[in-house]
């Protein structure tokens, strides 16, 4: 998986960076009433990840389509990183060989370097609280090494519908709280 990781990281630095960018310049109204639709998008793209395949003759997309597709979900993370995970397992599931757990391999590495990116952005324009910070990156490293483990032990169909799962939950819960206020 690492040409894939090296491929999809530089697209997903630059991609990051302008969604933090959006994120220093901009409103949140808008972006708070697309989050949810985006979650629940990637979602029903994993639940018909066979599906769609079968449309299209099991074929992958084209190769160029992961890496552009990376930097369109990094403008979303680096600007609002919830789902990003989804998103991500999501696109790769149609752009790129293997299960889902390759799949997550690559996603770990290359969240990272969203985080890392778009979180330099808002450091230099004085938006992150330090401490606040620290404590996420702590619990970030620590859930994405154990869930790592842990995710290898299940098989890829449940795993792959657990998120799908997770990921209509949390669409669920950022839609209510887009018509909440």
């Amino acid at each position: 998986a690492r040409r894939d990781m090296v491929l999809y990281s530089g697209f997903a630095i630059v991609g990051s960076v302008a969604g933090a960018w959006l994120l220093v310049l901009g409103s949140n109204a808008v972006f708070r009433l697309v989050v949810p639709f985006l979650i629940l998008f990637a979602s029903l793209l994993m639940a018909n990840q066979k599906r769609i395949r079968r449309w299209g003759g099991s074929r992958q997309a084209p190769r160029w389509a992961g890496p552009l597709g990376q930097m369109a979900v990094s403008v979303y993370g680096g600007y609002f990183g919830a789902g990003q995970g989804i998103l991500m397992l999501a696109l790769y599931g149609h752009t790129m060989e293997g299960d889902i757990h390759r799949h997550n391999a690559v996603k770990s590495m290359v969240a990272f370097w969203v985080n890392l990116a778009s979180s330099v952005v808002l450091a230099s324009q004085g938006l992150v609280d330090w401490r606040l910070g620290a404590a996420m990156a702590a619990g970030a490293l620590v859930g994405g090494f154990s869930s790592a483990k842990l995710s290898q032990k299940v098989k890829p169909d449940r795993l792959r519908w657990a998120v799908v799962a997770y990921g209509f939950i949390m669409g669920g819960w950022f839609l209510y709280r887009a018509f909440q206020g």
